[in-house]
């Protein structure tokens, strides 16, 4: 695990005794009563996006009352794609630790439907109804569950509110020429990674066809490439450590549950344990007999480990399997056995593809 001594972004900008006040009445936010056991250390995933960041941010401008020692605690991050032991969680328990959308912890959002970090830790503090609260809250929850924002509009929001609040217009064109630097680029080298490494399958989806492409490459950037720019409506990228990611375009909607479903299955069959029911391997999130495999539903993703989780096992399926799964399950085609389908004898059967359900009850 990753620490961050005394880190504390928001110091400065903090008003006076960390108290929060009502723009309009300048009157104090709500908290709720103080808490006596003294906070040591904050823990969150490592990366992490803007949500996590968003609720630690809170806590340190309204919830230094109920969290005692929160502003002077230590940041730590859990870089592990696995849940900590028992052991860790009673040493972070004992050490006076506060977990941030991480171990099921207080402030996890993974544990529930439609929630998000910032929210469970306004609710805490009781300042979710408070004015100044309710647009940033409804924008966390739109981009964390849903990814509604594209990836310029905020900055011109941003501007707008410098404005209103009469900030110096040279501290508006720092943050401005600041953001573009890395925004105005294209990156050239992802084009000939995907150039050089892609293999384009074509599967007919409604009247259409769609691309999938398989990339062998650690590049970061490829993925995102082959979407934007070549209009790939999914990529499966296989890295030289053997973790497979399969990402997907939004413009086609893609529903990823069967595909999940199905490569859990399989690695739950190679690891000579008891298939659990079909429905519950398609849910979001982590399987605890598959944890090296998250399905990220707000991404429409499938991530066999990550950038921050670089510990995660690699998965035991090859390509070719997890290639076969993908395009069976994104294609809106049907093989030429499933004219008459042996349904015992066939893969695609036994993972419980909708398409099999519907071909079987003649809904097609």
């Amino acid at each position: 695990m990753n620490e961050n001594n005394n880190y504390n972004p928001i110091e400065s900008q903090m008003p006076p005794n960390g108290r929060s006040f009502d723009n309009e009445n300048n009157v104090p936010a709500k908290t709720a009563a103080p808490r006596s056991r003294r906070i040591n250390n904050v823990v969150m995933p490592n990366k992490p996006h803007l949500d996590p960041i968003t609720a630690y941010y809170l806590l340190l401008r309204y919830g230094t009352e109920k969290y005692p020692g929160i502003s002077e605690a230590k940041l730590f991050f859990w870089d592990s794609s696995g849940d900590p032991d028992a052991e860790t969680l009673k040493k972070w328990n004992d050490e006076g630790s506060i977990l941030i959308d991480v171990a099921g912890g207080e402030f996890d959002h993974h544990l529930i439907a439609g929630g998000f970090s910032s929210l469970l830790v306004a609710k805490c503090l009781n300042i979710e109804e408070n004015p100044e609260m309710k647009a940033i809250l409804e924008y966390l929850r739109e981009d964390d569950n849903h990814g509604l924002h594209n990836k310029f509009g905020d900055l011109a929001h941003i501007v707008k509110m410098m404005h209103k609040q009469n900030i110096e217009i040279q501290k508006i064109f720092d943050l401005v020429f600041l953001a573009l630097n890395p925004m105005i680029y294209f990156d050239d080298e992802a084009k000939k990674e995907f150039e050089a490494n892609s293999v384009i399958h074509k599967v007919k989806r409604g009247k259409n066809k769609m691309k999938v492409a398989v990339i062998r490459s650690e590049s970061r950037n490829v993925a995102k490439y082959a979407m934007q720019n070549e209009r790939v409506g999914v990529v499966i990228q296989k890295r030289p450590t053997g973790h497979i990611m399969i990402f997907t375009n939004n413009i086609y909607k893609i529903d990823l549950r069967d595909v999940i479903g199905a490569i859990r299955k399989k690695e739950i069959e190679l690891a000579g344990k008891e298939i659990p029911d079909l429905r519950i391997l398609k849910k979001e999130g982590k399987h605890p007999d598959v944890q090296h495999w998250y399905y990220h539903r707000s991404l429409n993703a499938i991530l066999n480990g990550s950038d921050a989780l670089s510990d995660t096992p690699a998965t035991k399926l090859t390509i070719d399997e997890i290639i076969e799964i993908v395009l069976f399950s994104v294609s809106t085609e049907y093989l030429e056995k499933c004219d008459n389908c042996e349904e015992n004898k066939c893969p695609h059967y036994r993972h419980g593809f909708y398409k099999c359900y519907a071909k079987r009850n003649k809904m097609v």
